[in-house]
């Protein structure tokens, strides 16, 4: 049995959070804030998921480290405060780590090495 005011609740801090980071967004100076938030969920979920799975892992590794970079650049640019460096330097050393999957793939154990390629390249 759900709750119908959790249900309530639910929907309202879902819709309110997303009011604030389309809002966050806008501060940035980025155009359309719904549309950058609506690709911006797509590519986390999206990427994060084939990363998660091992499937397509360099590809997803590669566009999940694009992006962080670029949310750094455009998000934490003001170095001097030092709550947006840490955050810069955080953005950077999370792309460093998509960075070495991308360079060496999923591993044995991940989807990519019951494709073809991974069949090919551990052979």
């Amino acid at each position: 049995m759900s709750n119908p005011r959790l249900q309530r609740r639910g929907a309202f801090c879902s819709r309110r959070c997303s009011s604030m980071i389309q809002g966050y967004i806008a501060s940035a100076g980025l155009p359309f804030p719904p549309l950058v938030y609506a690709i911006t969920i797509a590519i986390e979920v999206g990427a994060g998921a084939l990363l998660l799975a091992g499937l397509w892992t360099r590809q997803a590794a590669w566009i999940l480290a694009a992006f962080t970079v670029g949310a750094a650049f455009i998000f934490h640019h003001a170095l001097g405060d030092p709550n947006q460096f840490v955050h810069f330097a955080k953005n950077l050393a999370i792309a460093g780590g998509l960075l070495h999957i991308a360079a060496v793939g999923g591993g044995a154990f991940s989807l990519d090495a019951y494709t073809p390629e991974g069949r090919r390249a551990a052979a």
